[in-house]
């Protein structure tokens, strides 16, 4: 399991936006178990992704957690 972070300069809602394309149905295939409006959680193949996100003054913190999916989670926060 693996935990990154990374200060993002685009809005909360693109990042949870982006995140969905990613990692979801039109993505990846990970099915969507949990969401709100700072957080989702992707599940599949024997793994998961959590996509936390904080609006703050300088953009968005985002947090990612990930099991089985750690490669895709760094790629997806090196587009972000």
């Amino acid at each position: 399991m693996i935990r990154y972070g990374k200060q993002s300069k685009l809005e909360q809602t693109e990042v949870l936006r982006r995140a969905r394309l990613f990692f979801g149905e039109a993505g990846l295939g990970l099915e969507e178990s949990e969401i709100d409006d700072c957080h989702l959680r992707f599940e599949g193949g024997g793994g998961f992704v959590d996509v936390a996100v904080c609006a703050n003054d300088n953009g968005t913190e985002v947090d990612i957690s990930a099991r089985e999916w750690e490669n895709p989670a760094r790629e997806f926060l090196g587009k972000i």
